[in-house]
């Protein structure tokens, strides 16, 4: 008479247990996998689609003030093209960059104002439209910021140059501009050659006469913990000394912390 087999009952219970207890974990491993991707694109930033700031506010800001008063050459426009682009790729992703003009027309002032913030160069495709915020970003900033800077070639000298009431003028325009609470960075790009009934440089003012004036006492402090880049196109040499003194003195009752002084040469 032929024995029966015995079949392994335990080890196939053993084998039914691990592969239930893998099955476990894999679902645990999925689930939570889902859970941290829908949190992340919860909790990242989303962006306003017309300013592509974050929605909580801007990471600091950017401000380039350019001066069209006085044209410059070829050279001068590509340092100052170079600099603007190095700058703005240095800065945190959801910093506003805003841009100004000097330029006695008032109207040419508003019409060359700019004020995005930085996108991301990679985005949630839950929560934003990489292409769309790209393209707005390119056209809304980038390519009227390349004509402001081209057109500093063909520019005529004016007969007024007012750098610190459009400097002022440009700050007030900046959203939600609050210089002591979040980083911001100036970038003045001009000869520096204050010209205006505040002040002139042709006139022979200097610092004392703006004290003198009282026009100190108008100052806004609207400046207070930032960060200044003076890129100075060539001016008179009789003017440098008065010019450089005064500028220091002005951003230091003004409460920037940092000052940088940088000439912009053609030859």
């Amino acid at each position: 008479m032929a024995k029966r087999r015995r079949t392994n009952r335990n080890g196939g219970s053993a084998a039914l247990k691990i592969g239930s207890l893998l099955l476990t974990i894999l679902a645990l491993l999925l689930a939570s996998g889902i859970v941290w991707f829908l949190y992340s694109a919860k909790t990242q930033d989303k962006i306003d689609q017309v300013s592509l700031c974050p929605e909580r506010g801007s990471m600091g800001n950017l401000v380039f003030l350019i001066d069209q008063t006085d044209p410059v050459s070829m050279t001068q426009l590509t340092f100052a093209k170079t600099k603007v682009e190095r700058m703005i790729n240095d800065v945190q992703t959801g910093t506003r960059i805003s841009i100004g003009v000097v330029a006695p027309n008032s109207l040419e002032r508003e019409k060359s104002f700019l004020s995005l913030c930085k996108p991301a160069s990679e985005a949630n495709a839950l929560t934003q439209n990489v292409m769309r915020v790209a393209a707005t970003y390119r056209e809304n900033f980038e390519k009227p910021m390349e004509t402001i800077l081209a057109s500093l070639m063909v520019v005529s000298t004016a007969d007024s140059s007012p750098i610190i009431e459009n400097l002022q003028e440009l700050l007030s325009r900046v959203p939600d501009f609050l210089a002591n609470e979040k980083p911001t960075t100036l970038v003045i790009f001009s000869n520096l050659a204050q010209h205006s009934d505040t002040l002139s440089f042709y006139k022979g003012d200097d610092w004392d006469a703006f004290t003198e004036s009282g026009a100190v006492n108008r100052l806004s402090r609207a400046l207070m913990g930032m960060e200044v880049f003076l890129l100075q196109l060539p001016v008179r040499e009789t003017f440098q000394p008065d010019l450089e003194n005064f500028w220091a003195r002005y951003f230091d009752a003004q409460g920037v912390t940092s000052l940088h002084y940088e000439l912009v040469g053609d030859l």
